[in-house]
């Protein structure tokens, strides 16, 4: 079995993106600075952290994403 693919890149987010439905998180939109062309991801923006404490990004924070294939 092989080990599985990752690539880490440096991001930034660009917006919180409020829900209309209290029971659906918020979204953040975050810039991925990627070697070919600036691209954007979508992710909930409620984050868990190590030691079980919760945390939302703002917008402007700098970000480190790690995408594993």
């Amino acid at each position: 079995m092989t080990d599985p693919v990752s690539i880490t890149l440096p991001g930034v987010v660009k917006e919180a993106i409020p829900s209309s439905d209290p029971t659906v998180p918020e979204k953040a939109q975050i810039a991925i600075q990627s070697v070919d062309e600036p691209q954007e991801i979508g992710i909930d923006n409620i984050l868990t952290m190590k030691n079980g404490d919760q945390v939302i990004l703002k917008k402007g924070a700098a970000v480190t994403v790690t995408i594993k294939a």
